[in-house]
């Protein structure tokens, strides 16, 4: 399959408020005018472009500075649908995995914090260069929170993200 050029997508989109938009048909489903692709159940945002599916902030981000990204593209504010070029940054996989949110199987309501059943009590640690870090047990979820916070501050720096 061959290759889409800068060319293709700037003869084919518009970019608006984080949206492209079709300025031309290509297909059934392209309208001009209207805002390009579908929101998939991961949050992302999808655009079928020459038989080809492709994550929108990738697209913008290859429409914009005309070469696609060198690692992966972070929504810095964590909302996978909002492809505004400030929220967009080219990053590597360790720091866009450094400002995930917290997952959906955490039950302790804080990131980087579990529940010790042996100790009963609660226990952080942080993942630096895919090594993990305990950063100790404490009386409270709030405390280990506390703990996992300053560490990802002084860790994680700019990518860190403590929710």
């Amino acid at each position: 399959m061959e290759q889409i050029t800068h060319k293709d997508v700037l003869d084919t989109f518009d970019f608006s408020d984080g949206n492209l938009i079709w300025k031309k048909k290509t297909g059934p489903r392209s309208k001009i005018g209207h805002v390009a692709g579908h929101l998939r159940k991961d949050g992302y945002v999808q655009i079928k472009f020459q038989h080809k599916l492709y994550a929108a902030h990738r697209l913008i981000w290859f429409l914009i500075y005309g070469e696609w990204p060198k690692n992966e593209v972070d929504h810095i504010d964590g909302n996978k649908s909002n492809n505004r070029l400030e929220n967009l940054r080219d990053v590597t996989k360790s720091q866009n995995q450094q400002n995930r949110l917290k997952t959906k199987q955490n039950s302790t309501g804080f990131k980087g914090v579990f529940f010790h059943p042996k100790s009963n009590k609660w226990m952080s640690k942080i993942t630096v260069n895919k090594k993990q870090i305990y950063l100790g047990y404490f009386h409270s979820a709030l405390d280990a929170h506390n703990a996992y916070s300053e560490a990802a501050k002084k860790l994680h720096g700019e990518f860190s993200r403590t929710i």
